[in-house]
């Protein structure tokens, strides 16, 4: 029960935003909303289930950057897809999509807050 009433106040807390990394250069940034209230995160195929709405909105939110003929436009586009990824994992903030996120090469938003300042 307390599992659900935390899932229940964080779908309603954080309603799944996903913030994306700047679509361009200027500062425009672009969102979209992840919904996943009817998910029960504990469950493994729940917990993928939202890792892939996580991923297919940041392919959305990323989309005008996948250019065709530019070069750095799949580098660009891969910077901000997992930018977008981290970010929304990390503002979701459920454990077991974290993990999930990790064991597909998603770090964390706090890893590479500590790895920059141990260096």
């Amino acid at each position: 029960m307390k599992n659900l009433t935390t899932l229940v106040a964080v779908a309603t807390v954080a309603a799944g935003i996903l913030t994306a990394a700047q679509a361009n250069a200027d500062t425009e940034r672009h969102t979209a909303v992840v919904r996943f209230a009817d998910l029960n995160p504990t469950d493994a195929r729940n917990t993928a289930l939202l890792y892939n709405r996580v991923a297919l909105a940041a392919q959305s939110v990323c989309s005008d950057l996948d250019v065709s003929g530019s070069l750095s436009s799949p580098r660009r586009f891969s910077r901000c897809w997992h930018s977008a990824v981290k970010n929304a994992v990390a503002k979701i903030n459920l454990s077991p999509l974290t993990a999930y996120a990790v064991g597909r090469g998603i770090a964390p938003a706090e890893a590479a807050v500590q790895i920059a300042r141990s260096n």
